[in-house]
């Protein structure tokens, strides 16, 4: 399914090749690029990565790679890889889709080189053997917002010189502004043990009763086998040895199944201590322990999918809030932010912002509640595509108002604020004044915003031109 969606990717989006970002012609302006994966060999971040030449104390070196610091893929191979492919990989997240395999599923047609294994390296940096194909998934397993990218890049932007100074700051850091975008809801429904019985008849059995069962039914297949040894009739005798036979069959599968977790101990080695333990286990009802089942499955798999994700998560943004240098450069944009539950919320932690920002709409505040109830999926459904309201229109809406939202905050809380004015008056008129512009602009579509949440998307469809889906 991954290749199918990179073959998505290539006809729709992106038909270039990862040597289009590396070329120094044309120019372009970006000048630290990653996509993030996640590889399944050493477990590792595995970038698609090209950032600009710096100059640091030791020496000259590059940052156009693809790898990590165990394994690193050579430019020239880089260069043939499809940006298709590469945003597959980013986007190939757990239980949606299987691992992309590298190199061989990064290969079409006109890759030459990627065709040819004695390019590529064998052993990692510190002598580990390379076993080919890679497993690469998701980004977001091991670093979903790609903090570890940024507080890299960020490092190496400080020694940017000549003709790039202009690309930095020269200040605490050498990135003026982080914005960290996330759909994600920082929430998550709270774990509930099953405690009905979802089965039926066979829910009130349990193992003792199927050894009793199994005896009944043993005793019924001799009886009939016995009574066919007697009998004269050709038919009788046939259809008696048939049921005695599948009478027998059946007691002899109840009475292993019978023996329960007890029997199964022994058979797997569980010392006596331990398995003599089970025995009350057996007398439980199927229907308990069906119960028991279920709700281990579900707590592991909310642990593994909630739990340990956004443990990970936060963990990586941790890293920004921990380095006082990032806060006044920071943003968090998040798709809940604009939700009822947060805005009343807000009211109560932030008294000191205005009310423009206090009190959005009632119609923001919907659109955001619906945009949190999207889940991960692959696709949407016919009714979530359908008019010019639908999920996607939403989800883009909500991005749009929520980073309006917060960058107006970002300017009273950190450019205004008498807390940093000393940095603020440092700017030269002109800058101040661009300042000015750009947040008076801020205010008159946060206005927009609050009377149609989709103004700025309807403005678009008027320019491109769209089709409402009936």
């Amino acid at each position: 399914m991954i290749n199918a969606f990179a073959s998505i990717y290539h006809q729709a989006f992106e038909k270039d090749t990862f040597e289009l970002i590396c070329n120094k012609t044309p120019e372009i302006h970006l000048k630290e690029i990653s996509f993030g994966a996640t590889e399944f060999d050493f477990a590792l971040p595995f970038y698609f990565q090209k950032t600009e030449r710096t100059h640091p104390r030791i020496g000259n070196y590059t940052h156009e790679y693809i790898g990590n610091k165990k394994m690193h893929i050579p430019i020239e191979l880089a260069h043939e890889i499809r940006l298709a492919d590469i945003i597959a990989a980013s986007s190939c997240f757990p239980f949606g889709f299987e691992p992309i395999n590298f190199p061989g599923d990064f290969i079409y047609e006109g890759a030459q080189k990627l065709k040819d294994r004695s390019v590529f390296p064998t052993h990692t940096s510190d002598g580990e053997k390379i076993e080919y194909p890679i497993g690469l998934m998701d980004g977001g397993i091991d670093d979903n917002q790609g903090v570890d990218f940024v507080v890299n890049a960020e490092e190496r932007m400080k020694h940017y010189s000549d003709e790039l100074k202009e690309f930095r700051s020269h200040d605490k850091k050498a990135i003026d502004l982080y914005i960290l975008s996330d759909g994600t809801n920082p929430t998550m429904q709270s774990y509930t043990p099953i405690e009905n019985d979802k089965l039926s008849y066979v829910g009130k059995w349990s193992f003792k009763q199927l050894r009793y069962l199994g005896i009944i039914i043993s005793i019924l297949g001799v009886a009939f086998i016995s009574c066919a040894c007697y009998l004269e009739n050709r038919t009788l005798i046939i259809l008696l040895t048939i049921l005695g036979t599948v009478g027998l069959l059946t007691a002899f599968f109840l009475f292993i199944i019978s023996k329960g977790l007890v029997g199964l101990s022994k058979r797997v080695g569980i010392p006596p201590f331990f398995s003599k333990r089970l025995f009350h286990v057996d007398k439980l009802k199927f229907g308990t322990l069906n119960n028991l089942l279920v709700n281990r499955r579900n707590s592991v798999l909310k642990m593994i999918t909630k739990v340990f994700i956004k443990q990970m998560r936060w963990f990586s943004i941790e890293r920004i809030y921990a380095d006082y240098g990032w806060r006044p450069r920071f943003i968090i944009n998040v798709v809940y932010e604009l939700t009822k539950k947060e805005v009343e919320s807000r009211r109560m932690k932030h008294p000191y912002l205005g009310p423009h920002l206090l009190n959005p709409s009632e119609e923001i505040m919907l659109v955001a509640e619906k945009s949190l109830k999207m889940s991960t999926t692959l696709w949407f459904t016919p009714e979530q595509l359908k008019g010019n309201r639908n999920m996607p229109n939403s989800i883009i809406a909500c991005g749009q108002f929520t980073i309006c939202f917060n960058l107006i905050e970002y300017f009273e809380k950190f450019l205004f604020n008498p807390k940093y004015a000393k940095d603020y008056q440092k700017y030269s008129p002109e800058i101040k004044a661009e300042l000015t512009r750009i947040y008076d602009h801020l205010l008159s579509d946060w206005e927009k915003f609050n009377k149609n949440p989709y103004w700025m998307l309807d403005e678009l469809h008027k320019t491109v031109g769209y089709t409402e889906i009936p």
